[in-house]
């Protein structure tokens, strides 16, 4: 028999809709060959978490009471409440959870949000919440939830690459519509009926290919009005979708992301593992989209459903994001999910990443770095890549106190496309997620970020009012800039003006960057390091590189530039196999967008096999790394 915190990894049939079954675990949803519930103690079928559909009748208090909305600081950090009423103030006695957040990626001071809206906590009626600002979420205005009186649920935003927002809002029925707003959410206009169905997932396509502009969407085969298939397009702003189609392994709870040249890909919970799709067609409007590829891939545990921290919600959905940059890192895909261990490690938040379109990928790793084995859960796992190639990772966490539910929003950055992390920051105070509970106990199963190049921005619920309600926080980029070299390099040296630095230690000591036992780059060694100048009156930098490699290689370097939050400047030569090479590239004149206001210069050195996406073996090792000035 199954406990109630078990690791959630059985997944829906497609062939026939889930019937209700009412046993030890409570209520349930179960689909199976023959359509008829098992008994308790069958595990032989496939089991799914409590579907959205109505339970109270819609609730409205006809008097309420307000109080001011607290400005929630840690340290330079304030959380600003978002879920208020005209006049800016807090509504007592109702809750919102499940944040999605638009951000305008012409304008990133405009930003909407949507939520789960309850009017009163003794009703689990839910209603399509929704909120704007137009200050970069210093501030936040209010809009009338959709349809009063209309049960909705899961709110997912998303926009457009010249900023109209998309919200995607599921129904009762199992069916959403999509409402669009072309004034960064000041009023929306219901486009249309869409198709989907529970635990639905929407994104646009940004990319210059022919497909930008077009909406995709992906939902559970649970709560699923059609036999079982699960994906859908709209290539005319969502007023039409195509009839639904069957997405290879059925993935469940995961999300959706478009690269750079309008591949399309998504991923989600299957059969007890996660799954990839990708499909190159999808934008075209002319085809009937197929996925080519559809690969299993080892997060290193499943979802949970179940846990003390959210009773009747899950501990986090899948998360897939893209380097649509094109710099070192263009067209990685990472993925990240808080999955479920054992039972010392209830929940951790785990990545991995593919650099060869999703066809493998690596170990999974856990991005936080908390004493294991102690209890601690890291939930709602959450992941953004900012258009600088930046890779931001959020998480609810009680690593403090372990014991009880109570935890707090940390964050963590990759400036090295997942390579290396910056220590976990806290970024919000401490909440207990076990008050305030709208008459269903759970926070939702997500919140939301949305990065950009200045930083992250992050949607979460959270009981600072003892009650829930939605928090908008933004993470400057340098919050948790690392102090030293953040890929495999020890810390940077001071540079004396007219002469060089090594950034390794002063014994010399060579680093092997890649070898034939340790293929952790593919075919690329990469090394990221940071210079910290006595002036930012630079006319020139020189980077010298020294080291040695058993076979032919492309040296490459970039700098950072901080004022368009990309790398560029990208510089080459040609590395002999065993030889020693000694490289000086030159940048400059007129190198100021690479020098920080501090004085740091942040640089990556690659080596890279020239057989290009033949992942030879090779080993590359690195005596030095300087750096001139002048």
């Amino acid at each position: 028999m199954l406990s109630l915190s078990f690791v959630f990894a059985l997944i829906t049939s497609q062939s026939h809709p889930p019937v209700e079954h009412r046993g030890k675990l409570g209520t349930w949803y179960w689909s199976s060959p023959g359509g008829e519930a098992p008994s308790d103690d069958d595990d032989a079928g496939q089991e799914v978490p409590i579907l959205e559909k109505v339970g109270d009748p819609y609730v409205r208090l006809p008097q309420r009471t307000y109080s001011v909305p607290a400005r929630v600081r840690l340290s330079s950090l304030t959380s600003v409440q978002v879920n208020v009423d005209a006049q800016g103030h807090n509504v007592v006695g109702d809750a919102a959870n499940e944040p999605s957040l638009a951000v305008d990626p012409t304008n990133r001071n405009h930003i909407a949000v949507g939520w789960r809206q309850f009017d009163t906590v003794t009703s689990n009626f839910r209603q399509a919440g929704n909120g704007y600002s137009l200050d970069g979420g210093m501030s936040w205005n209010p809009h009338q939830v959709f349809t009063p009186g209309t049960f909705r649920s899961d709110p997912v935003l998303v926009p457009d690459a010249n900023g109209t927002f998309y919200y995607n809002s599921l129904q009762q029925t199992f069916y959403t519509d999509v409402f669009t707003s072309t004034n960064a959410g000041l009023d929306y206009q219901l486009v249309g009926p869409a198709k989907g169905g529970d635990k639905q997932w929407m994104t646009c396509d940004r990319s210059k290919s022919i497909g930008r502009g077009f909406l995709y969407e992906h939902w559970s085969t649970a709560g699923n009005n059609y036999n079982g298939r699960q994906f859908s397009r709209s290539v005319d702003g969502g007023t039409t979708w195509m009839n639904p189609i069957n997405i290879p392994g059925s993935p469940i709870w995961g999300t959706l992301d478009v690269a750079a040249n309008g591949d399309l890909y998504l991923c989600g919970l299957s059969n007890g593992n996660f799954r990839f799709n990708r499909s190159v067609n999808a934008r075209n409007a002319s085809v009937t989209p197929t996925f080519d590829r559809s690969v299993t891939v080892n997060l290193g545990g499943a979802i949970i459903y179940g846990s003390t921290i959210n009773p009747d919600g899950l501990m986090g959905q899948a998360w897939i994001a893209c380097d649509k940059t094109n710099g070192p890192y263009a067209g990685n895909i990472y993925m990240v999910c808080s999955v479920g261990v054992d039972t010392a490690n209830p929940c951790q938040v785990n990545f991995v990443k593919s650099s060869d379109g999703g066809l493998t990928w690596t170990t999974p790793r856990t991005l936080n770095t908390d004493t294991p084995n102690v209890g601690a859960s890291h939930w709602f796992g959450t992941l953004a890549v900012a258009p600088s190639g930046r890779i931001d990772v959020c998480w609810f966490d009680n690593r403090a106190n372990p014991a009880i539910s109570n935890s707090a929003l940390y964050i963590t950055s990759s400036y090295d496309g997942g390579a290396t992390w910056t220590p976990e920051v806290q970024a919000s105070p401490s909440f207990n997620p076990n008050i305030g509970y709208p008459n269903q106990n759970k926070m939702g199963d997500y919140l939301g970020m949305v990065s950009d190049g200045q930083g992250a921005n992050i949607a979460y619920a959270a009981t600072f009012n003892g009650e829930e309600d939605i928090w908008f926080l933004r993470v400057p980029d340098d919050i948790a800039m690392p102090t030293n070299a953040t890929a495999i390099a020890p810390s940077p040296g001071k540079v004396k003006s007219g002469s060089l630095s090594d950034v390794w230690s002063p014994d010399g000591n060579s680093y092997t960057m890649l070898s034939a036992s340790d293929r952790k780059f593919g075919n690329i060694a990469a090394a990221e390091t940071y210079f910290v100048l006595p002036t930012t009156d630079v006319g020139s930098i020189k980077v010298k590189v020294r080291g040695t490699t058993t076979r032919s290689t492309r040296l490459i370097v970039w700098l950072w530039n901080w004022q368009k939050q990309i790398w560029e400047g990208k510089q080459t030569a040609d590395w002999t196999g065993g030889s020693v090479n000694n490289t000086t590239i030159t940048f400059g004149p007129g190198v100021n967008p690479y020098v920080y206001g501090n004085g740091t210069v942040r640089c990556l050195v690659q080596s890279v096999d020239p057989a290009g996406l033949t992942p030879s073996q090779f080993t590359v090792q690195y005596d030095q790394i300087q750096l001139l000035f002048g």
